[in-house]
């Protein structure tokens, strides 16, 4: 029974846990979608606070609080950013596509700077995770990656556009150049994700392949071409 009554007591104290962590991720984004900034004195309480339930947050809820944090333009400190660091490489394995994008560009708005063995395990989870990115999605990505200096496989760049964009490469079970090779014969058919793509989205994007060493291939670069001629009233006003 005593044993039981332990059980019982570390089960609630888990939930309670939990939803302090829901609350302190939901608050933040809220701050931020409301573009409220609170003192800077104000969120390194929150800061604290963030760091004592830190072993308590899912991968979700450290995504958005990291983000939240980030529209706050709040990056925390030198300590903190470590612990941070250290427990979203611990949650990647199990992240979902969507939040693989909060946390990456949390991490580069926030200017943190994610080890090496970080930044692979991110590189695997992309890959693995259930779903597709959406086309937005993809684009903070890139945006992040080239932000923080990254230098990705140009494999993984190419594997992770095919998926994205819904194209139609020849099959390959080869990795690296050898799959860019193979992939830029394909036929792609890019053009109506792209349409959804805002232009500053555009040149982001764009921009990141550049500082990333990557070139899509000319089909998909043709389609980009025609995206931003019917966009170039919007794009000159950038």
């Amino acid at each position: 029974e005593q044993h039981q009554g332990q059980q019982h007591q570390q089960q609630q104290l888990g939930s309670r846990c939990g939803e302090v962590s829901d609350l302190l991720s939901c608050f933040i984004v809220g701050l931020a979608r409301q573009r409220l900034r609170p003192p800077d004195s104000w969120l390194q309480l929150f800061e604290q606070l963030l760091l004592q339930q830190l072993s308590c947050m899912s991968g979700g809820q450290l995504a958005k609080t990291l983000l939240g944090l980030a529209r706050l333009q709040y990056k925390p400190d030198y300590i903190a950013v470590q612990l941070l660091l250290q427990r979203s490489q611990q949650h990647l394995p199990s992240m979902s596509r969507s939040n693989l994008v909060k946390v990456l560009h949390a991490v580069a708005k926030l200017g943190m700077v994610p080890a090496d063995s970080w930044l692979q395990e991110y590189y695997k989870r992309a890959l693995s995770a259930p779903g597709t990115f959406q086309v937005s999605g993809f684009g903070m990505m890139v945006w992040a990656l080239a932000k923080i200096g990254a230098k990705p496989d140009l494999g993984w760049m190419q594997q992770l556009l095919d998926t994205t964009f819904d194209m139609n490469c020849a099959s390959s079970s080869g990795d690296g150049d050898d799959y860019v090779g193979q992939c830029r014969t394909g036929s792609w058919e890019v053009a109506g994700k792209l349409q959804q793509m805002q232009p500053q989205h555009l040149a982001n994007m764009i921009c990141a392949f550049a500082k990333l060493d990557f070139t899509p291939g000319p089909e998909w670069m043709s389609w980009f071409r025609a995206q931003v001629g019917q966009q170039a009233g919007a794009l000159e006003e950038l």
